[in-house]
């Protein structure tokens, strides 16, 4: 049909039938409809892989079950937040099947513990120093599992202590096809398409309140412990899920776009133990892996809050760097990321922000350069309280360098009359050799997303040649800064899912139309 209407030729259709104004958006249309055949044309082994892997994904062909994880960010670790939950879902035919029942991720790490088996995962480096300094010991348990912005090598980790479980019980444990991650800020987002929705208890969640609704329900209450208290996050998705089955055909793309948007932003990441459907997840940009393939310079932060309650609903950072090129194209490097809190002691809010000074924010604090980078300065030790001594190693697993530090600060601000409370970590580094300014070829720079986070505002400041340029904008996806003809450039690094955004913009504008 698409390919009979291209056909036409606008210029050969009477105005006298049609009128001026509707002759443009007729010619718009047909603009439109041409780019989509296009793009199917041009992506069509894709869409076939898409085709192939979908009933695996959807349970066409038998019901598949998914096993969902949820991070909580408002405890912010490296892969996105704490794992505070799980849940066991099953889709059949493309609908899920039942009700979503969410389980505390402490009741996996007991059952553990009571089987008398564990992976063998040892907390190291910072955490390991956080840990020692009342916050748990040595043995990583599975809720602090994610200790990489690497969602595929934190969710590795995950299964690895899920499947001992699974061995042991299977009734309880079930198996799974493939791991869904995913955050408040994802669910957010797509409650955002469907809201409001009223819980049984008659609290009715929308896009805006959804996070601290949900800690209302789940937090541990002292000294009333509820064992049923993230039932409330599958009891949101089950509604949610009904919701969405009512929303109209000619909304579909804008589902789609918002899912997109979402998933670049790293709300949400898919893993799988079969090997045909990780690449396939890995082909359409939703696995969220470290970069390794980018030849120019790269950075990436990573944070895990320990201790400190839910601090992250209010306390948040931003990161300055400033990038030296000499006459010898040499690069040096220094980063400032400062943390602020301009909450006031809230004593209704104590379970999320600390009042007491028994949680004050602490943060295992990582940098991930090229390999090669050589650190040369980090006053970590002081901000840490003389707590943790920085620590440079090439991590194998990220193949990058990395500079290991803590952060530990009193964050409480007693009234809206004192300043706001800040901390700020410093480091400076040098750049290989290999990645010296070259004039012609200009500088580039890989800034890969810390997932979790939301907008974290950066601001790079280039010295070349006794001149300046600066440059502020938010990290909401992965970015690549250019810097040539002393002017600097960003833009989003390529999406896989690039193709699929544009083919729906387009599918709308012809709904549109």
């Amino acid at each position: 049909m698409i390919h009979t209407v291209n056909r036409i030729d606008p210029e050969y259709i009477p105005e006298s039938l049609i009128g001026d104004d509707r002759k443009d958006q007729i010619v718009q249309a047909l603009e439109t409809s041409q780019f989509v055949e296009t793009e199917l044309i041009y992506n069509s082994e894709k869409f076939k892989r898409t085709l192939e892997y979908l009933p695996d994904i959807l349970g066409s062909e038998r019901p598949v079950t998914v096993l969902v994880v949820f991070q909580n960010e408002k405890e912010m670790r490296a892969s996105g937040g704490l794992l505070s939950a799980y849940a066991i879902m099953t889709i059949d035919k493309g609908e899920i099947v039942g009700n979503i029942k969410s389980i505390d991720m402490w009741e996996l790490q007991l059952y553990l513990w009571q089987i008398g088996q564990m992976p063998g995962y040892y907390n190291e480096h910072g955490q390991l120093a956080l840990m020692l300094n009342g916050c748990g010991t040595s043995e990583m348990r599975v809720q602090d599992s994610g200790v990489y912005p690497d969602q595929q090598l934190s969710m590795k980790m995950f299964t690895d202590y899920y499947n001992l479980a699974n061995r042991s019980n299977k009734k309880k444990y079930p198996d799974y096809d493939y791991v869904v991650t995913m955050n408040t800020f994802f669910a957010s987002d797509m409650i955002s398409l469907v809201e409001p929705i009223k819980l049984k208890s008659g609290q009715v969640i929308t896009s805006d309140n959804m996070a601290k609704e949900i800690f209302s329900r789940t937090n541990v209450k002292f000294n009333n412990p509820d064992p049923n208290r993230k039932y409330a996050i599958g009891e949101v998705a089950t509604l949610a899920k009904e919701k969405f089955k009512d929303i109209p055909a000619t909304e579909f793309p804008n589902v789609i776009k918002t899912l997109i948007d979402t998933i670049n932003e790293k709300n949400i990441s898919f893993y799988a133990r079969d090997e045909n459907l990780t690449k396939y997840f890995d082909d359409i940009g939703v696995t969220h892996r470290t970069v390794n393939n980018f030849e120019g310079d790269y950075f990436q932060l990573s944070e895990a809050q320990n201790c400190a309650l839910k601090a992250n609903f209010y306390i948040y950072n931003d990161v300055l760097m400033k990038i030296d090129i000499d006459d010898k194209g040499k690069i040096t490097r220094s980063v400032r990321v400062k943390w602020y809190n301009k909450e006031v002691v809230n004593r209704a809010e104590r379970e999320i922000l600390d009042v007491s000074g028994s949680f004050r924010y602490r943060a295992w604090i990582r940098f991930f350069a090229p390999k090669d980078t050589k650190f040369t300065y980090s006053d970590g030790f002081a901000k840490s309280l003389y707590l943790y001594k920085p620590k440079s190693y090439y991590d194998k697993k990220m193949m990058k360098e990395t500079y290991d530090n803590v952060i530990y600060f009193d964050h409480r601000r007693w009234s809206a009359n004192h300043p706001v409370v800040t901390h700020e970590l410093n480091v400076k580094y040098e750049l290989p050799s290999r990645l010296n300014f070259n004039e012609d070829e200009g500088y580039q720079l890989l800034l890969q997303k810390h997932p979790g986070k939301k907008d974290e505002k950066y601001t790079i400041e280039i010295n070349h040649k006794g001149k300046k340029v600066k440059e502020t904008f938010r990290l909401d996806k992965d970015k690549i800064l250019t810097f040539k003809d002393g002017e600097i450039h960003i833009e989003d690094y390529p999406s896989k899912l690039d193709d699929y955004y544009n083919l729906m913009s387009s599918i709308e504008e012809i709904i549109d139309n």
